[in-house]
């Protein structure tokens, strides 16, 4: 692709704007590769500056206006001269501003349509995911041949893609019968709108038979449409990292950390079970539903609480599923500070943060969608496998146990976001010693940026996020 080219410049970029809507959970490489082709025609800077020219604009236009009250046509020439000229360089410019404006001021808190549950969310009806899927396959065959660079990214999520189950908008449709999951979960939601409580109890029993028969549980790479489930994933991620990895690493103030499987033990004492759970309010969710041990702490209830009855949703826009699995990640594994303290790193410089405190989680994830990914490729390691982001919150329970977190007053952020009853997303934080400590798990403004927050970061793979 000629960078020159000002016109494909802006349907590359146009097409990577789009497609991060869709395939949210690498949507930070393709905002990123935008950004890499839009500065060749238009910087952030040159940006702001043609913002102005709307101002010069209209202040040219009023001093055409006063001079012609005065009659002072030789000011009305030469000031309707320098207008003209004003208006034809923002019309030449238009298409492009209009696209950088999207990018440089994206800000987004996306969800993925795709993810089991949530598609509502996304602002995606269920009937219509095959048919987005399909449009963002074709803009991913469109990007592979535009844009020969990235054409190998752009290939594996072409498949991805192409690969994910859903039912179809006839399956979908009133009455239409079908022995699919996707289809019984549709014909049990019009039971449930109708009130048909026998049908609904028949479908239920079928439901989870047929997720039986065609293997729906959850994991790293399972396929799943929009209104799936997760029994929770059965393999892991342990990678060690090469040596001189880890030695980058620790001049960011991140350390290698393998975390055990947990995932026995929490069988055997909560007897997890990712079942959907119907709602005529956003269609087919996912709840968890445990079995709490008597001596369990009023804050590990209130966690579980959260957990069962809210979505969660990660920062690649994905389906939040509590991780039990063995996992390598580096990490900030710094003591928890005090109220007054504030722990500085090059890492927080290599995101552009000014400090650790005081940051809104919109605030953060911008510096992560923009810098992350350089940060990842200065270790050594491919951003399309690992990515930096707040530490999640399972990561953060099983660390810190280890380390004496969640002794101090203050909360951390935590990856991810809770959906409230009014649909809004609430950033995860967490950790406060007056609230539970390891256990206490609250939501917040994403705009919220109180001194009392901090931000742990956590380099973790990419496939952390999956649901499909």
């Amino acid at each position: 692709m000629s960078a020159s080219n000002q016109e494909e410049v802006c349907r590359v970029v146009g097409e990577l704007l789009d497609l991060a809507k869709a395939d949210t959970a690498f949507a930070d490489l393709f905002l990123g590769r935008a950004r890499e082709l839009m500065i060749l025609e238009l910087t952030e800077e040159q940006h702001a500056a043609l913002s102005g020219l709307d101002d010069e604009v209209a202040g040219l236009t009023n001093q055409v206006a006063s001079a012609m009250e005065t009659e002072d046509w030789p000011q009305v020439r030469e000031l309707t001269s320098r207008l003209t000229a004003l208006k034809r360089t923002v019309s030449e410019r238009a298409e492009i501003r209009g696209l950088a404006s999207r990018l440089y001021g994206f800000d987004d808190i996306l969800v993925d349509p795709f993810s089991p549950g949530i598609a509502a969310l996304a602002g995606v009806p269920e009937r219509e995911l095959p048919s987005f899927r399909d449009a963002a396959v074709k803009r991913l065959e469109r990007l592979r041949g535009a844009d020969p660079g990235w054409a190998d990214l752009y290939e594996a999520r072409r498949q991805a893609l192409s690969a994910l189950q859903l039912a179809s908008a006839s399956a979908l449709e009133e009455g239409a019968p079908t022995k699919s999951v996707a289809g019984l979960r549709a014909r049990a939601q019009k039971a449930l709108a109708e009130g048909d409580l026998a049908q609904l109890e028949q479908l239920s029993t079928q439901i989870m038979e047929a997720e039986s028969r065609e293997g729906t549980a959850g994991g790293p790479g399972g396929a799943r449409g929009g209104a799936g489930h997760a029994e929770g994933p059965t393999g892991d991620l342990t990678e060690p990292f090469a040596r001189e990895v880890t030695e980058r690493a620790g001049k960011l103030g991140l350390t290698p950390q393998r975390i055990e499987s947990t995932y026995e033990q929490i069988r055997a004492k909560y007897r997890p079970a990712w079942r959907p759970t119907l709602s005529d309010a956003s269609g087919n969710t996912v709840r968890l539903a445990v079995t709490v041990p008597s001596d369990a702490s009023e804050a590990v209830r209130d966690t579980l609480g959260m957990i069962m009855n809210r979505a969660f949703v990660t920062s690649a826009g994905t389906r939040y599923m509590p991780w039990f699995v063995a996992e390598d990640m580096l990490v900030e594994d710094f003591d928890d500070p005090p109220a007054d303290a504030s722990p500085t790193s090059p890492l927080l410089d290599a995101l552009g943060l000014p400090g650790r405190k005081g940051l809104s989680r919109k605030r953060i994830e911008k510096a992560l969608r923009e810098l992350g990914a350089a940060v990842v490729k200065g270790l050594g390691l491919d951003p399309r496998t690992h990515r930096i982001a707040c530490i999640p919150i399972d990561a953060y329970t099983r660390l810190g146990a280890k380390r004496g977190w969640g002794k101090q007053e203050t909360w951390t952020h935590f990856d991810g976001f809770m959906v409230s009853k009014e649909r809004k997303l609430m950033a995860l934080v967490g950790g406060d010693a007056r609230f539970g400590g390891l256990n206490d798990l609250v939501a917040v403004g994403a705009d919220y940026d109180s001194d009392r927050l901090f931000a742990r970061f956590a380099l973790v793979q990419r496939r952390r996020f999956a649901t499909w």
